[in-house]
């Protein structure tokens, strides 16, 4: 049986130091962690999806509605792994991240540290934290939002502890707050309900009925550019002033909700080819952005818009089920990205 020392000898055999100021973080191979599954079980876990804003991303922000719909085939995984040593430096704990999460390290450990407090968790022992998400994270699909979900169900499955559905997304907003500031919280709702929803801020949430006979073929795409969010709303915020900006995005987010629930194709393309334009007319579109929108619509999508806080991210493709292979012209042309492909 292996003991903690042994797992104590092993990670510190097998890992890189890397550290911030004030933090002990380690950088270990994703084989160690591999590993640990097998040697310990002390694991702990939790999951959560995507999500993609089809229509009213910014004008959320600032009171607009917006239409969000989960990405349940996108999965975001959050494995905690604690361990003791039998004389444990009291000093200060040893975090360890894999090398998937060093870029973003300082704010995974902000993020794990309020949601322990916020659910008031005490960890005891040293803690290794990984990350897997079978979609980009930065890239405007709720990977903020999913990583809060997960990270709060791994410490209550290490704790012992059940909490409501609403006071977990009442925490997942809090920790939003770490990455986004002032969070809409259309990402946290999304994400936990698992419901297609029409949103807006500090209103009543309307889920949006979608039948089996699912008609509409999306992709996303992605730019490989990335933003921070808080970025992009701070250069749009003198846009949105103007009640008129956001009613006109609302126009456009109505649209997508009476077309999901009509099956409108007609109506789902105009409603977001306008939303496009509108987050193009405020300087939302990068050159690559431009790029794309441009060659999808020669190859004659339905329609096309960025999605999330934009500067890069994904962009959201609407098909046209009228050219059997357009799908697959799509995938030839951006081959060495990622595209990840959904129904509503």
């Amino acid at each position: 049986m292996v003991t903690d020392k042994d797992l104590n000898q092993d990670i510190l055999n097998n890992c890189r130091w890397y550290s911030g100021e004030d933090d002990r973080v380690f950088l270990v191979d994703q084989s160690l962690l591999d590993r640990l599954t097998t040697k310990t079980r002390s694991v702990y876990s939790g999951s959560s999806c995507g999500k993609c804003i089809l229509s009213g991303e910014h004008s959320v922000v600032y009171g607009g509605w917006c239409v969000c719909s989960p990405l349940r085939e996108l999965e975001l995984k959050v494995s905690l792994w604690v361990y003791k040593e039998k004389e444990h430096n009291k000093t200060k704990d040893k975090f360890f991240l894999t090398e998937v999460e060093r870029e973003n390290h300082s704010i995974l450990k902000k993020m794990f540290t309020s949601a322990s407090r916020l659910l008031n968790v005490e960890i005891g022992g040293d803690v290794i934290l990984g990350v897997e998400s079978s979609f980009p994270l930065g890239a405007g699909l709720g990977g903020s939002a999913a990583l809060s979900s997960a990270l709060i169900d791994a410490l209550l499955q290490y704790s012992g502890k059940q909490i409501s559905t609403d006071l977990k997304l009442q925490l997942c907003n809090e920790l939003e707050k770490i990455n986004h500031l002032s969070p809409s919280g259309v990402d946290s709702y999304v994400v936990v309900k698992k419901e297609v929803i029409w949103f807006k801020k500090n209103e009543k949430k309307i889920p949006i009925k979608i039948n089996q006979d699912k008609k509409f073929s999306f992709l996303l795409i992605d730019s490989m550019q990335r933003s921070k969010t808080r970025d992009m709303i701070e250069k749009v915020k003198d846009y949105f002033k103007s009640s008129s900006l956001i009613s006109e995005f609302d126009r456009c987010s109505q649209g997508v909700k009476q077309a999901l629930e009509s099956k409108d194709m007609d109506l789902m393309q105009n409603s977001l080819n306008g939303a496009g334009s509108l987050l193009k007319s405020i300087g939302l579109y990068t050159e690559e952005l431009i790029s794309m929108d441009t060659r999808l619509k020669e190859l004659g999508v339905a329609a096309v818009k960025p999605t999330g806080a934009c500067g890069g991210g994904m962009m959201l493709v609407l098909l046209d089920l009228r050219d059997p292979y357009q799908e697959d012209k799509i995938r030839g042309i951006y081959e060495d990205r990622g595209i990840f492909k959904f129904f509503l």
